[in-house]
């Protein structure tokens, strides 16, 4: 998981990596690189400066203050971008970061500025993105038969129909669906989704002759969900799975929160952590039996330690895994991971008693040599 980086934190990187590149620029100076290809190397890494501190701002949603550093000159004196090339930029930020209604916002901002014909289809063509992800499908399809009458062509308009058709496969709107999923399934198209359409126009056929019309199963649903996964669609993975939550409450319940959490934690954003965490408690609490909490329990310890820096509950969650799951495949890791943070703590006596157990309980582990040699170490008998 990608834990959240403050924009305090990318500028200091950001400030070493330029302090390393200084220090390159000066050692191939002294070799005699011609100055020429020296300007033209320092060009080509300018931008990125500018570009790695908009990304932290927009993950602390700071927009104003991503707009601004990349419409400044940078630290090397080169002019910013214009004001809409730097709108532009910072909605496909806001889009990689699930930041979609500031995406939307940002696009709406380009087309009001008299923007070229290339910034106007960009900017259509990240809002009609950011609309499928809203679940506004009705005005994403009007915006992207729009983009379809040009004559220019772009694969991404292709993406969208792909969105657009599951998006609206999960709300069952059959007609959008079989629509934009269709196009993209044509048999001139080149699309890399044109396989994946192909086989969902499959499902559907087969999926609205078994139901006889009715909503889609839970079973279908768990599929789609699991097929958009793989092809790292986490939100219109969630939505699939989310759809399975709404209308079959008790189906397999712990394999959707399970199939949800983890989900979530592939968006890998401060707010999805937080709803992981939560459904990750709903799985542990509700579901006690299912072989899937113990797995669900490791991942919360990480979850606490890690984005809510509260360590009791993260030790808690791994007491749990060792106390009520100890024939698990996940105890002997978390009875390791309580042995090194005791270590970590100083606590001597208990982190050679947890090593000890790690050996004694699970003599043939991973973990087996790591223990022995934390007890050589913690009793004396090992020095290095």
């Amino acid at each position: 998981m990608t834990t959240k980086v403050s924009c305090d934190q990318g500028g200091f990187f950001s400030r070493r990596r330029l302090a390393l590149r200084l220090v390159c620029v000066m050692v191939v100076w002294w070799v005699g690189m011609p100055a020429a290809n020296l300007q033209a190397a320092e060009q080509t890494s300018r931008p990125m400066y500018s570009a790695e501190l908009s990304r932290g701002y927009v993950e602390d949603k700071r927009y104003e203050d991503a707009l601004r550093v990349l419409m400044e000159p940078d630290a090397y004196g080169s002019p910013g971008m214009d004001g809409r090339k730097a709108r532009l930029f910072l909605a496909r930020q806001m889009q990689d970061r699930y930041r979609h209604a500031a995406a939307l916002a940002k696009c709406r901002e380009v087309l009001a500025m008299t923007p070229s014909p290339a910034e106007a289809r960009d900017a259509q063509a990240l809002s009609t993105d950011a609309l499928i992800a809203l679940g506004r499908l009705k005005d994403a399809e009007a915006l992207l038969t729009q983009l379809r009458t040009d004559e220019t062509t772009d694969d991404r308009l292709g993406s969208s129909a792909w969105r657009l058709g599951v998006g609206a496969l999960i709300a069952h709107d059959v007609p959008r669906a079989s629509r934009w999923l269709a196009w993209v399934a044509e048999p001139g198209s080149g699309h890399p989704k044109k396989s994946a359409a192909v086989d969902l126009l499959r499902w559907m056929a087969e999926e609205r002759a078994a139901a006889g019309g009715g909503f889609w199963s839970p079973a279908f649903l768990l599929k789609l969900g699991d097929l958009l996964v793989s092809q790292n669609e986490y939100e219109l993975g969630e939505k699939a799975y989310a759809a399975i939550a709404k209308h079959w409450r008790d189906w397999r319940a712990d394999v959707v929160l399970s199939k949800r959490a983890f989900n979530q934690l592939s968006i890998s954003t401060e707010e999805s952590a937080a709803f992981a965490t939560q459904l990750l408690k709903q799985l542990a609490e509700s579901h006690a039996d299912s072989p899937l909490v113990p797995p669900a329990l490791i991942r919360l310890h990480f979850l606490y330690y890690n984005y809510n820096r509260d360590f009791e509950l993260a030790r808690q969650s791994l007491q749990k895994v060792v106390k009520r799951y100890p024939a698990s495949p996940e105890a002997e890791d978390a009875l390791f991971y309580l042995a090194a943070e005791q270590k970590r703590l100083g606590h001597r006596e208990a982190a050679i008693a947890l090593f000890v157990q790690v050996l004694t309980d699970y003599p043939a582990s991973r973990w087996a040599s790591g223990a022995r040699v934390n007890v050589d170490r913690l009793t004396g008998k090992r020095s290095d």
